[in-house]
C-alpha cells in the first residue's frame, strides 16, 4: 500500500454524502450569517420606539456587528489554523446564538449594542471558516462551483427575512412580563434568525475535523481516518481506503511553521501574515480587499438607508419616487435646527456620485485581477501560493 496526495483522494471520492452533508450544512451557516448581519436593519425600524433609536443610536447598532467583525477577524482566522475549522465552527456558531438570543431580550439600548458587538466578534469565527472547511472536503474541479452554489444562502435569507418582518411587524405582539418590558414583535424576529445555524451546527457537529487541518498540525493518521470514514460514507461501508490500496495520506509544498510554540501569540500571527506581503500575493490581496472594499460600500450603504427610507416615508405623506422622497424630507426636517446641517443637500449629492462609482471601481478591479490570473494560467503557473 502506497502514500497517496490528500487532493488525490478527495478526487478518487468525489462529491458524496459526506461533501453533501458539509455542503448543506455551510450554505446553513451562511444563511444564518446573513441574517444576523442584514436582518438587523428591519429590527431598527421596528425597535426604534422602544430603544428610542435617532439616525446616530441607528448608525452605532447597524455598524456594530461588522465593527466587530473587522477587529476580530484576523486573530480568529489565525487561531481557526491552531486549533482545527470544525472546532472554530461550532464554538462561535452556539456563542453567537446564544449572543443573538440574548440580545433579543435586552430592556435598552445599551445593552442591546453590547450583545450585538459580542455576537458580531463570534460571527466572525463562522465567516472566516466555514467556506475553507467545505472546500477542504471537496475535489480542486469543483471547490469553485460548491463555494458558489453555497453563497447563494445569501440570497435565500435576503427572502426569509423580509418574508418573516411581514408576518410578524403587523401582529403588534407585545406580551407583557414587567413593568414596561415585554416581548414584543421585533424581539420574535431577532429569534426567527436563528433556526438556520442552529441546524447548521447540528450537521456540523455530525460532521470530522478538516484533513488537511489534520495533516497541517503533523497528524497524518487522524487525516487518514477522516478520508477512511468519508470513503465509506461515500461508497458504502465495505470499501475503505486500503482497499483502494491507500495506506497514508500526505499533502506536499505545507510550508513549515515559521514562528516556534515559545513565541508570543502576537509574533506568531505576523509570521503567518508576512508571507502575504510579499512580491505578487502582495497585489493579489490588494486587489482583494480593494474590491471587498467597495462591494461592501454599496451594498452595505443601501442597509443603512433602508431604516432611514421607510422613516421618511411615515413622515411623509403622498407617493413619491425616493429622490423626491429624500428632497422632500429635507424640507420637511430643514425647520428643525438639528437638521439644519444635513438639510444641505450635500450628503445626498455625495451618495449620488458614491453608488454608480464604487459600483465602476469594483468591476474595473474585479477584472483587472481577471486578467491577471489568465495570463498566469498562460504561462503555466498561479501566483498566489503560501
Amino acid at each position: 500500500m502506497g502514500e497517496a496526495n490528500v487532493d488525490d483522494v478527495l478526487d478518487m471520492l468525489g462529491f458524496g454524502r459526506m461533501q453533501l452533508c458539509i455542503f448543506f450544512g455551510c450554505a446553513a451557516q451562511q444563511w444564518y450569517v446573513a441574517n444576523e448581519q442584514f436582518g438587523i436593519a428591519l429590527v431598527i425600524v421596528a425597535a426604534r420606539c422602544e430603544f428610542d433609536i435617532d439616525e446616530h443610536r441607528m448608525v452605532w447598532l447597524v455598524n456594530s456587528a461588522f465593527a466587530a467583525q473587522v477587529c476580530a477577524s484576523h486573530y480568529l482566522g489565525y487561531k481557526s489554523d491552531e486549533i482545527g475549522r470544525r472546532k472554530m465552527l461550532l464554538i462561535c456558531s452556539m456563542m453567537s446564538i446564544l449572543t443573538s438570543f440574548i440580545s433579543a431580550l435586552m430592556p435598552d439600548f445599551w445593552s442591546f449594542l453590547v450583545l450585538r458587538f459580542i455576537m458580531g466578534i463570534c460571527l466572525t469565527g463562522i465567516v472566516i471558516t466555514q467556506l475553507t472547511y467545505m472546500s477542504e472536503f471537496t475535489k480542486i474541479s469543483l471547490r469553485p462551483k460548491v463555494i458558489n452554489f453555497a453563497c447563494y444562502a445569501i440570497g435565500i435569507s435576503m427572502i426569509y427575512v423580509p418574508v418573516s418582518a411581514m408576518v410578524l411587524l403587523p401582529l403588534r405582539i407585545h406580551l407583557k412580563i414587567w413593568g414596561n418590558y415585554g416581548i414584543s414583535s421585533w424581539r420574535l424576529l431577532l429569534m426567527t434568525n436563528l433556526p438556520p445555524g442552529l441546524i447548521a451546527w447540528t450537521i456540523i457537529y455530525c460532521m470530522p475535523e478538516s484533513p488537511k487541518y489534520y495533516l497541517s498540525v503533523d497528524k497524518p493518521q487522524k487525516a487518514f481516518e477522516v478520508l477512511d470514514k468519508c470513503c465509506r460514507y461515500n461508497k458504502g461501508k465495505d470499501v475503505t481506503l486500503r482497499s483502494l490500496n491507500i495506506g497514508s495520506v500526505s499533502q506536499p509544498g505545507l510550508r513549515s511553521d515559521t514562528a516556534s510554540a515559545d513565541k508570543n501569540c502576537l509574533y506568531r500571527i505576523w509570521c503567518e501574515t508576512k508571507p502575504l506581503l510579499q512580491g505578487s500575493n502582495l497585489c493579489h490581496m490588494l486587489l482583494s480587499i480593494s474590491i471587498l472594499f467597495l462591494l461592501f460600500g454599496t451594498g452595505f450603504g443601501l442597509i443603512v438607508w433602508m431604516p432611514l427610507v421607510l422613516q421618511m416615508t411615515e413622515q411623509i405623506a403622498g407617493n413619491m419616487i425616493l429622490c423626491d422622497l429624500v428632497a422632500e424630507s429635507l424640507a420637511f426636517n430643514s425647520t428643525s435646527p438639528i437638521f439644519k446641517k444635513q438639510s444641505s443637500g450635500f450628503g445626498h449629492d455625495v451618495w449620488s456620485y458614491w453608488y454608480p462609482g464604487c459600483q465602476f471601481a469594483c468591476w474595473l478591479l474585479a477584472e483587472l485581477e481577471l486578467l491577471r490570473n489568465i495570463q498566469c494560467i498562460c504561462v503555466g503557473h498561479f501566483p498566489l501560493h503560501l
